[in-house]
């Protein structure tokens, strides 16, 4: 209730309420006992008082809850229009004293945070290379072939393993898509127990891993002083991205056009070569990888 006048009639009107109630006990015990007239007269007196002081109450509530909800839009606007013209005026000031005093410009150094793994924490702007390396495309062209050669799953690690010393990365997994997810498949260097324990991703998840599988296109995280730079290449299918290839490089290989291309290159060999994962389904997950035998090895 917005009004005490409401709630008076709201107690009103259940008062009311209960009074037509037991006029109505008392006529069905008329009618029991043979007694039509009684009732009749008891409902067409007490009962209808009964009836018009509920209605009445009702109608009481009614327009004290209009005239307080019309009050209280009323004060609502009135205080809009004192905030909206308090921040006009600082705005005035503001530029009265940008006029008056020269123009300042601070710069922040950027403070890095740490995280443990560079592809699950938010993407941001990639930045110029602080220094150039070259790639060895022979190798990189005897790499896609071996994967486009794969049978055993065994043999995944040894392939990405040779995969990070063309892109001179410190750690390459590859993430297969199932159901509405992304599972660590297989890696190179980390731990296995450390791989173990890494959760799924979520398609909705932020970080640069989702984002390459939901879009489709190659996701960079700049490097920094304390972390390395990091790229998430989508795994493309015919139809669909069946996962996402990750790497972390040194601080400014992410933003070398050739280790783009290289890591772009072999995720669609890899995409190629591992063509016969299971359809992604949000109402049937797999529980678990084919592949997770690979990350053991």
């Amino acid at each position: 209730m917005r009004s005490i006048e409401a709630g008076r009639a709201l107690q009103a009107a259940t008062a009311s309420l209960a009074t037509l109630s037991d006029v109505d006990v008392r006529a069905q015990e008329h009618l029991r006992l043979g007694q039509e007239l009684m009732a009749a007269d008891l409902l067409s007196s007490d009962g209808r008082s009964a009836d018009e002081a509920v209605a009445t109450n009702l109608r009481v509530l009614r327009a004290a809850e209009n005239d307080g909800f019309a009050t209280s839009r009323a004060a609502a606007f009135d205080s809009l229009w004192t905030i909206a013209g308090s921040v006009a005026a600082l705005w005035i000031l503001g530029l009265i004293l940008l006029v008056r005093q020269p123009a300042v410009v601070l710069r922040e150094e950027p403070v890095s945070v740490p995280s443990p793994h560079t592809l699950l924490a938010p993407t941001d702007t990639p930045r110029e290379a602080l220094a150039s390396t070259s790639l060895d495309l022979q190798k990189a062209a005897d790499v896609c072939t071996a994967i486009g050669q794969l049978t055993n799953a065994d043999d995944l690690p040894r392939l990405l393993q040779q995969a990070a010393a063309v892109l001179n990365a410190s750690g390459v997994v590859v993430w297969m898509a199932a159901g509405e997810e992304l599972f660590a498949a297989a890696a190179f260097g980390y731990p296995a127990e450390v791989m173990r324990k890494l959760g799924p991703i979520n398609r909705a998840a932020v970080n640069a891993t989702a984002a390459a599988w939901r879009n489709g296109t190659l996701q960079v995280v700049s490097g920094s002083l304390a972390e390395r730079g990091a790229l998430a290449a989508p795994m493309l299918g015919p139809e669909r991205c069946i996962g996402v290839l990750a790497v972390e490089v040194g601080v400014g290989q992410e933003a070398e056009a050739a280790t783009r291309a290289v890591t772009s290159l072999l995720a669609a060999q890899l995409a190629a070569a591992l063509a016969g994962w299971p359809a992604a389904s949000a109402a049937t997950p797999i529980q678990a990888p084919p592949l997770d035998r690979a990350v053991e090895a």
